[in-house]
C-alpha cells in the first residue's frame, strides 16, 4: 500500500524511470516493472485512456523480454501481456492487439499447462468466434475448454463454471453447424453440474 501511495505521487516518467533504471541482469527488475505495469492497467480501467494500457502494454513487454525461458512466472507474465492486449483491443478495435493476445494465451497454456491458463485461451478464442463466426475459433475454444475442465479438481470451486462454459461452447457450435454429438455431450457436461460428487468413505 505505501509503494502504490508514493507512485501516485509521481509523474509517470518519474514512475518508469524508477523501475527501469535497474539493471537489465538484476533478478527483481522485472518484478518492479510488473509493479509499474499494474500501476498504469489499474489506472486505465478508470481512465480509460490509451496512453495508460499503451505504457502498461510496453512495460509488460519488457518483463517478458527479461523472462528467460523456463522461469517460473513465465507463463503468467505473457498471459498478464495478453490481458493488456484484450484491453487494447476493446478500446481501440485493433485484431492485431486481439491476435497477438491469443497467441500469448496459446503459449501461456503450453508453458504452464493449467486450468486456469486453458480457460483463459478458451475465453479469448470464444469472444472472437462471437465476432467473426470462425469455426476454427469455436473448436479450438472447445479443446481448450475440455482441458481446463479435465485440470480442475472435482471439488474445485471453479468447476462448475468451468463444465458450463464447456456446455455453452458446445451449444453453439451445434447452431453453427457443429457436430450432432454436441448436444448430447452438452447435456452431459451440464447435468455433471447438477449431479454432487461421489461421496469419500470415511473407514
Amino acid at each position: 500500500m505505501e509503494g502504490s501511495t508514493r507512485m501516485l505521487k509521481l509523474n509517470d516518467a518519474e514512475i518508469r524511470y524508477l523501475a527501469e533504471k535497474r539493471a537489465d541482469d538484476d533478478p527483481v527488475k522485472p518484478d518492479h516493472l510488473a509493479a509499474v505495469a499494474n500501476h498504469f492497467e489499474n489506472r486505465f480501467k478508470y481512465t480509460r485512456q490509451a496512453n495508460d494500457i499503451e505504457q502498461a502494454i510496453s512495460i509488460r513487454r519488457n518483463v517478458c523480454e527479461l523472462t528467460p525461458d523456463g522461469h517460473k512466472d513465465q507463463a503468467l507474465r505473457l498471459s498478464m501481456l495478453a490481458t493488456c492486449l484484450q484491453s487494447c483491443f476493446k478500446l481501440r478495435g485493433d485484431p492485431g492487439d486481439e491476435a497477438e493476445a491469443l497467441t500469448l494465451l496459446r503459449v501461456a497454456a503450453e508453458l504452464d499447462e493449467t486450468a486456469e491458463m486453458f480457460n483463459n485461451l478458451a475465453g479469448g478464442l470464444f469472444n472472437r468466434f462471437e465476432r467473426e463466426y470462425d469455426i476454427a475459433d469455436i473448436d479450438e475454444a472447445i479443446e481448450a475448454q475440455k482441458k481446463a475442465v479435465e485440470l480442475t479438481p472435482i471439488y474445485d470451486a471453479a468447476k462448475p463454471s468451468r463444465l458450463s462454459n464447456l456446455a455453452h461452447l458446445l451449444f453453439t457450435r451445434l447452431k453453427h453447424g457443429g457436430p450432432s454429438a454436441d448436444i448430447d455431450e452438452a447435456i452431459v457436461r451440464d447435468s455433471s453440474m447438477a449431479s454432487p460428487p461421489p461421496h469419500h468413505s470415511l473407514t
